[in-house]
């Protein structure tokens, strides 16, 4: 922990920049809750770190729903306008990409077609960007997702014809 500046209000002494707030750590197995209807992201290992009126964060490795190979980061740069910024990184194999997807909020909607697929096979990584505003702005809210299907297959024995 650095802090060097006077002691008064660090959200003025920030504006006014007359000061240097600096906390840098790192964490292991930490979990991260996200919002309600997700499942904590587990077994993040990384790095924070807090500067004046922001936070950044990198971690290297996390799991979620027995996906191990994730990672994250992002951040906030300014504690007055609060939006989280977050890139998740993730590769798993197809059927449990797919079976994680389902199993979230978003993926509930999908829930009839994905229940179809059958012989799931490859794998799929994924870049997932978030602009997140941590206010009422939410029209500034923002989600980007990247999918590639490395070999991949499935088959899909009843696609509702008659």
């Amino acid at each position: 922990l650095q802090f060097h500046g006077r002691l008064r209000d660090i959200f003025e002494l920030a504006r006014e920049q007359a000061v240097e707030f600096f906390v840098d750590f790192r964490v292991q197995r930490a979990n991260i809750f996200f919002a309600p209807g997700w499942l904590n992201v587990k077994n993040g290992n990384g790095r924070v770190l807090f500067h004046n009126v922001g936070v950044e964060f990198d971690l290297q490795t996390a799991s979620y729903e027995q996906i191990d190979d994730i990672s994250a980061s992002g951040g906030i740069a300014n504690f007055y306008q609060p939006v989280l910024d977050l890139v998740i990184n993730a590769e798993a194999p197809t059927g449990d990409a797919l079976r994680v997807f389902r199993n979230t909020p978003v993926g509930q909607r999908f829930a009839d077609v994905l229940g179809n697929l059958q012989d799931l096979d490859g794998h799929v990584s994924s870049e997932i960007n978030i602009r997140l505003p941590l206010v009422s702005d939410v029209d500034k809210r923002r989600v980007n997702v990247k999918v590639d299907f490395k070999n991949a297959a499935a088959r899909v024995p009843h696609w509702w014809l008659s």
